[in-house]
Parts: C-alpha cells; sequence; structure tokens
C-alpha cells in the first residue's frame, strides 16, 4: 500500500473495540436462545435488525461481510489479504460446482466471494474456464473439469479445491503465510487421518486426501495411520509439529472426539497470529481483525448451541476457541 498501512491499522483498531468479549460469549451460552440473541443485538453485532426469531446465521453473514467489505477497502493489492479471501472463493466454487453438476441454478446458490464476486465466481463455474484465479487453483479446477465429464464426485470436488488451495496458499511469498498454512495442514491431515481409521478405510485412500503444504510427509503421516491409535504419537518425527500435537491426538483417541484437535489447532493459530496484533505500518493487524471476525464466529455458533442445549462450564472451556482480542 502506497504510504504504508498507518491508516488503515488506525482504522482496525477502532473497529476492533467491536469485538465480543469472553465474558460476553459467556453470558451468551449461559442463557437461552433470546438471550443471547439480545447480547448480540445490544452489542451492535451485524447489520441486520435482531429479534428473538432471527436466524443467527443471517446475523453472522452480515457481520462478515461488513468485514471483508472493509478488508478489500483498506488493503486492495496485499498478497497475504488475497491468499485469506480465497479461502472464500475457493468454498464458493465447491458449492457452485455441485449445483451445476445437479443442474441448480448458479444465481440462486447461498454463497459469497472473497477475492472476487459472486457473480464472477458463477461466470467461471457456468463456462468451466477458470483463468482469473491463481494458477494451481485454476489449473486443479480444469483437471477437476475434466473428471466431472465422465463422474460426479461430491468428495472430489471438494478435496481437489482444498489441495489446490493449500498448494497456492504454500506458494506466497510471505513467510507468514506459509508457516501459517503448514500448521493448519498438519492439524487437518492428523484429523482426516483419525476420521477414516475410524472409518475403516486404509493408509491409500488417506494419502489421496492429505494436504499439501504441511511439514509432516506422506511417508509419516501413512506410517502413523498403520500404527495402532494408542502409539500413533510416537509415531510422529520429532520436533515442533509433534509437540504441537502430542496431547490433543492423545486426548482424542482416548475419549473418540476429534473436536480437541479442532480446538488447538484453531488456538495455535490464533496465537501465531497475536504476535503480529500490535504492528502499526505492515498488513498483519488488518489480517488479524479478519481472522479474529471469521473465529468470533464460530464461537457464536458454538455459545448459541451450548445455550440451546444447556451444557455447563467445563463444556464452555472445552469449547470455546481462543480470542483474538
Amino acid at each position: 500500500m502506497q504510504g504504508g498501512y498507518l491508516y488503515a491499522v488506525a482504522r482496525i483498531r477502532t473497529n476492533e473495540k467491536g469485538l465480543l468479549s469472553e465474558d460476553k460469549l459467556r453470558r451468551m451460552a449461559h442463557t437461552d436462545r433470546a438471550g443471547a440473541m439480545r447480547i448480540l443485538s445490544e452489542s451492535g453485532y451485524g447489520t441486520i435488525h435482531i429479534t428473538d426469531e432471527t436466524d443467527v446465521e443471517d446475523v453472522i453473514a452480515s457481520e462478515l461481510e461488513r468485514t471483508y467489505e472493509l478488508i478489500r477497502e483498506l488493503a486492495p493489492d496485499s498478497e497475504v489479504i488475497r491468499v485469506f479471501l480465497m479461502r472464500r472463493d475457493v468454498t464458493a466454487l465447491k458449492t457452485l460446482i455441485k449445483r451445476r453438476c445437479l443442474g441448480e441454478p448458479l444465481e440462486r446458490a447461498d454463497v459469497s466471494g472473497g477475492a472476487f464476486s459472486k457473480s464472477e465466481l458463477a461466470a467461471m463455474v457456468a463456462a468451466g474456464e477458470y483463468g482469473p484465479m491463481p494458477r494451481a487453483i485454476a489449473d486443479a479446477a480444469r483437471e477437476l473439469e475434466l473428471r466431472l465429464a465422465s463422474k460426479v464426485d461430491p468428495r472430489d470436488i471438494s478435496t481437489s479445491l482444498d489441495k489446490a488451495y493449500y498448494e497456492y496458499a504454500a506458494s506466497c511469498r510471505d513467510a507468514f503465510v506459509r508457516e501459517y498454512f503448514a500448521i493448519s495442514a498438519d492439524f487437518q491431515n492428523i484429523i482426516t487421518m483419525l476420521r477414516m481409521k475410524r472409518n475403516g478405510e486404509n493408509a491409500e485412500r488417506f494419502e489421496a486426501y492429505m494436504l499439501p503444504a504441511g511439514r509432516l510427509t506422506a511417508a509419516e503421516l501413512k506410517r502413523c495411520f498403520n500404527a495402532p491409535a494408542e502409539a500413533m504419537v510416537s509415531e510422529l518425527p520429532l520436533g515442533s509439529t509433534r509437540d504441537m500435537l502430542k496431547q490433543c491426538v492423545e486426548e482424542a483417541v482416548r475419549t473418540g472426539s476429534i473436536g480437541v484437535i479442532e480446538k488447538r489447532r484453531d488456538d495455535v493459530l490464533t496465537e501465531l497470529l497475536k504476535q503480529y496484533k500490535w504492528e502499526s505500518d505492515t498488513v498483519m493487524p488488518v489480517l488479524g481483525y479478519m481472522l479474529a471476525r471469521e473465529r468470533e464466529a464460530k464461537n457464536i455458533r458454538l455459545v448459541i448451541t451450548l445455550a440451546r442445549n444447556n451444557f455447563g462450564e467445563e463444556a464452555i472451556d472445552e469449547r470455546l476457541r481462543e480470542l483474538y482480542v
């Protein structure tokens, strides 16, 4: 950005004051759904009028769209921001391609773009041509189109585009982005492994779903896959990845719940991002605010569920993601 990010960061500091605190999230979890929605309304969350009957997903969508508009305004040329915005585009592409395969109208799809608009994404899918996309994603989408001509596999659509997205992120020149997605890929590969082992699938099948960009190699992951569940951690190579994964993998194996790994992944990524929170003339606080809003949306969905099902304090502690604020 010409002139630096001083103005952008100043805007972000003002907007950060509107992020929900842990105290508010806990209050939401300890009331009923109507009470939780009132707390959201009183906090100025979202851009639509909130009543007890308002769909919480509509409220979340309105707040996130406001956030993405601000981010695009403040950092229109940032490669780092574009990588993270592209996650929304890839999610939208999955939905649009599946709808096209089913013969459903693309314009009625409930999707939103990130770096691209919904209309731009729909036009690409309708034509089966993805030239405006980053090269890794465009190439993967074209290969996918060739396979779809003979066989439609919804899981293949998601897997192909997820892999391409991580490959694209790994090619970013920014070291933070590469580190962020390396951690994310390692955690997601372990989560996928546990789910597939639980479903009785084999290591060869698992290899087809491994995400690139992680530090754990395919050979190391397959070795873990073939080990008994209680011995999986010992098969991980020594290093920071093993240290991050060890305790939560053991807990997931013991309890049968993968949620502990998902929470640990999210908390590790938040801690990584918080190292850059107080920079004043880089794009990192802008990115931090965007990801904080996304994390906040996850927590809101969680506490609304907790409120509806009367979960206790221990369940909240186990599930609530660490906040950026």
